[in-house]
């Protein structure tokens, strides 16, 4: 909701029909944070949602990050989220409604990047503090399951061959 109370439209669709729409509760939640700080922050400087250039979203990452008058200053990692979030809502606008992306991207070719998923894109503004690797987490069931069926050799019936 607008700081008067109303809502946007278009974007309310982002979160029912958009790619957001079918993940879990709390990436609507993180999505719609960035959103909103991103809303609030382009509300400060009179500019429609819609109409944000490249030019404020590097105001954006500036006072995100580093202005020392900013009291909610968050880390580069946080930042990436936000970018990410963002990125992934133009994205859909771009398409939607015709209305330019402000989150710098480039394509980045295989050989340039450590992971390189299909139609892999990042920010060429990326924080410097974001992590460089993908990073994966095992569940404590799942760790388990690989420490005994890979390193000990037992099978799924944890049975020792």
């Amino acid at each position: 909701m607008a700081p008067d109370g109303t809502a946007d439209a278009q974007i309310n669709l982002f979160f029912r029909i958009g790619p957001v729409a079918s993940r879990r509760p709390r990436t609507w939640r993180r999505y719609a944070f960035s959103l909103a700080v991103w809303l609030d922050f382009l509300e400060a400087y009179g500019t429609r949602w819609d109409e944000a250039a490249p030019e404020d979203f590097d105001a954006f990452k500036q006072s995100r990050i580093r202005d020392d008058r900013n009291p909610g200053r968050v880390r580069p990692t946080s930042f990436d989220t936000d970018r990410a979030g963002l990125n992934t809502f133009y994205t859909w606008a771009s398409q939607r409604y015709g209305v330019g992306n402000p989150v710098p991207t480039r394509s980045v070719e295989p050989a340039q990047q450590e992971w390189s998923g299909p139609g892999s894109r990042r920010d060429p503004v990326r924080p410097a503090g974001w992590p460089r690797r993908q990073v994966k987490w095992l569940l404590r069931t799942a760790f388990e399951q690989w420490r005994d069926i890979g390193l000990r050799g037992y099978g799924f019936d944890e049975v020792s061959p």
